[in-house]
């Protein structure tokens, strides 16, 4: 469809309210201020809306002067999806309504299946049963968000390589998925999927370009310019846990040298500090703050090789935020005080305009992985 293409334009209108809505509940005039869009444009596309059911007047805001305008907000009822997390052990499957609450979730323990055609039959059936549960019929199912261990390929819905996770290599799993339950099946990269939700529905919203990380076994990332994913040239993104933070550092296991990786993910530090390591990074943080000599060291050497990653991320994308999820929420005053001293030393952009570094929101709540899996859905369905 050309871009200039009346219905085109409309269709990217559409999306724009819906996704300002989606962030926060608006007024007609807050979406005619924030779009550009007339007054009478808005009214168009909110009445189109309000007929198909997605959107509704919320509430009346009280107002000083005229009348009050009405806020809308997305119809949680409008349909509801499943997100399907896949891990190394389990599959993590749920409801959720059209604002991403969920309604339902079990855990499926693939270990056990002795194939992927078996553990899509379980995903399937795990979805009827919870739909079943909840009150809801087939046909209320939207779409399916799937979310994984990276990368895949987004576009084509397979899974490539992923480390460990063998069973799943090069597996069209949308494709599969797709076909057992007759909806649309959709997947992202766990740490892109967790990026969107975060943007979507936590904090993110604010940045105009922003880096989301986490650490875990590995360093996941995703970058976010404008409101979109930045994709690269194949779609997969942005590796910030593969960047270089030590020229002469050790041979990582995906060619390079001295990978942020190998320094700073939860699995590289247990390794290198063995009998120091406390158990978890919020254990760090608890005997940081009481004084342990062990735990401070740990926490300094993750924040020299953070906030070099940082650096090069704020220079190469002119970050203006940075969004901290998941370990990183505990106690994280110091880690944000630190992380920003050490960026302003090290980054150029940092010394042009602010860089602020925030607690992720939505990927603070519990089970935020499967509610992202179950936003990846929502997304294609606007």
């Amino acid at each position: 469809m050309k871009p200039n293409n009346a219905e085109y334009i409309k269709e990217l209108n559409r999306k724009n309210i819906l996704n300002i809505i989606r962030s926060t509940p608006s007024s007609r005039a807050t979406l005619a201020e924030k779009t550009g869009l007339t007054r009478a444009a808005i009214t168009f596309i909110i009445n189109e809306l309000i007929d198909k059911g997605m959107v509704y007047d919320r509430e009346i805001v009280k107002s000083s002067i005229g009348r009050y305008p009405t806020i809308l907000d997305i119809n949680a009822k409008y349909g509801y999806v499943a997100g399907v997390l896949l891990e190394r052990h389990c599959c993590c499957v749920c409801i959720a309504d059209f604002k991403c609450n969920v309604i339902a979730e079990t855990t499926i323990d693939s270990s056990q299946s002795p194939n992927v055609v078996m553990t899509i039959d379980h995903i399937a059936v795990a979805i009827d049963q919870l739909l079943e549960n909840a009150g809801l019929t087939k046909d209320m199912l939207l779409a399916v968000g799937i979310s994984s261990p990276g990368p895949v390929d987004y576009k084509s819905g397979v899974i490539l390589n992923p480390p460990d996770f063998e069973m799943w290599h090069r597996i069209p799993v949308t494709d599969l998925l797709s076909r057992v339950l007759g909806v649309p099946a959709y997947i992202e990269n766990i740490s892109v999927a967790l990026a969107i939700a975060e943007y979507r529905y936590g904090i993110s919203n604010i940045f105009r370009s922003s880096l989301f990380i986490e650490a875990a076994s590995g360093i996941g990332s995703a970058v976010i310019v404008n409101g979109k994913v930045f994709r690269g040239s194949a779609g997969f993104g942005v590796e910030l846990g593969h960047s270089c933070v030590d020229v002469n550092g050790d041979k990582c296991t995906c060619g390079n040298h001295g990978c942020l990786e190998m320094y700073a993910s939860l699995k590289s530090l247990e390794h290198i500090f063995a009998d120091k390591w406390p158990g978890s990074w919020e254990k760090v943080m608890d005997g940081m703050e009481s004084g342990d000599e062990d735990c401070t060291e740990i926490f300094n050497h993750e924040v020299k090789y953070l906030s070099a990653a940082l650096a090069n991320a704020a220079n190469s994308y002119d970050l203006d935020g940075i969004i901290l999820s998941r370990d990183f929420a505990h106690k994280s005053e110091k880690l944000i005080s630190q992380l920003h001293e050490e960026l302003t030393k090290r980054s150029i952009i940092s010394q042009i305009h602010p860089v602020r570094i925030e607690i992720a929101k939505f990927t603070g709540t519990s089970n935020s992985s499967l509610r992202a899996s179950a936003a990846t859905a929502i997304e294609h369905c606007l």
